[in-house]
């Protein structure tokens, strides 16, 4: 018996390549490719976040498992393996999760979005790879009907990492900010966005002023509120853009111009817009990319072909992926058939493999499956 076994474990580290070979030789025009890597997770809209846990320098990932209320934490290899090396409580319900240092003592925490709840979950890490909660945690914030996602930044530059969390009937985003070690200031500032920002909101600088701004995807336009300079956390809302049903944006510069762009993905509408900046907070709106079916659900950005210029994925449930190169003039979409994953829901991207390339991971929505996509150059072979 340990014999077979032995030879199926041999069979298949041999199959298994040789499959995923086959669903990665189309992607880029360069010869790069990606070969898709099984990764056995949990069950339900999972989460995922990609950062070093440990801190042997080799990127790890974070994965919330919505049955079994935690998180799991494989740490990666540098070579694309990961291994799971331990689950943590995640509350009921995680339905999003971020990596950040938010006590400032220089190792990876966890903060988790709990779907049908009023709270969050706040994991600090050991720098080890274990988390464990914080004194604060659960975090009440009252916010309504519930969190679908939060997203970490130091919005007023006071060395603190503030929380920011969507307000579905608030029309708008709640900020905690953050008063340091692990603590946050509840009950929190609400900023109008005009709209509903649910899973896909963005925080970045668009108008070059040094200030983090708010992206939403609103019900058929995107949002925009710029960082005002009185107040520690003030906004000011300018002209949304129009598009129809956006589900995700994204910012990034994909036609190379040193200029933010805002990447628009449509959950119900078939396109992706891509909104090109001026540098000042204008966009110059763009047709849509009419290569996706409707269902978008999670846009990731990084350098796929390793060319220097922002490129960009966006997955949709139950219509794949698009990939958008970015060019010096504008994006090339490239249709990324997945591997197995039949509605795309939880992405995460990194260099998993240590070789100048960004990789994804894609989560299933619905089975306990997830695809690594780890690039490799065919021109090798």
């Amino acid at each position: 018996m340990i014999d077979r076994t032995k030879q199926l474990y041999a069979l298949l580290a041999i199959v298994i390549p040789l499959v995923a070979v086959c669903h990665a030789d189309t992607l880029l025009p360069d010869g790069a490719a990606f070969m898709p890597l099984p990764l056995n997770v949990g069950s339900g809209e999972k989460a995922l976040a990609a950062a070093d846990f440990d801190g042997d320098g080799h990127v790890d990932l974070a994965v919330t498992d919505w049955s079994l209320r935690d998180v799991a934490v494989l740490t990666g290899d540098g070579t694309g393996q990961f291994r799971e090396v331990g689950r943590f409580p995640a509350g009921e319900n995680p339905t999003h999760v971020t990596a950040t240092d938010f006590d400032a003592d220089g190792k990876i925490d966890l903060v988790i979005a709990n779907h049908e709840t009023t709270y969050l979950t706040l994991l600090r890490g050991d720098g080890l790879g274990s988390f464990w909660p914080t004194r604060e945690s659960p975090l009440e914030i009252g916010v309504d009907p519930h969190p679908h996602v939060v997203k970490v930044s130091d919005l007023d530059a006071d060395g603190h990492p503030d929380l920011v969390v969507d307000h579905r009937t608030g029309g708008g985003l709640l900020i905690l900010r953050g008063l340091g070690k692990g603590q946050f200031e509840t009950p929190g500032t609400l900023v109008s966005m005009g709209g509903d920002p649910y899973l896909g909101m963005v925080i970045g600088d668009v108008n070059d002023d040094g200030w983090s701004d708010l992206i939403t995807p609103n019900t058929d336009e995107v949002g925009i509120a710029l960082r005002t300079k009185s107040g520690r956390v003030a906004f000011e809302r300018v002209t949304p853009l129009k598009t129809a049903s956006p589900f995700a944006v994204a910012l990034a510069d994909i036609n190379a111009d040193g200029r933010v762009d805002i990447i628009a993905a449509s959950e119900r509408a078939a396109g992706i817009s891509v909104f090109a900046g001026e540098g000042n907070g204008d966009f110059r709106p763009d047709k849509p990319t009419q290569l996706m079916a409707q269902g978008a659900k999670s846009i990731g950005v990084g350098d796929f072909n390793a060319d220097g210029i922002d490129d960009v994925i966006v997955i949709g449930w139950s219509a794949g992926a698009i990939i958008l190169l970015g060019q010096n003039d504008s994006p090339v979409p490239v249709s990324f058939p997945l591997d197995a994953i039949e509605n795309p829901w939880g992405l995460a991207l990194g260099d998993f493999n240590e070789d100048g390339h960004d990789d994804f991971v894609i989560a299933d929505g619905i089975r306990p499956i997830a695809r690594i996509y780890v690039s490799r150059n065919r021109s090798d072979e």
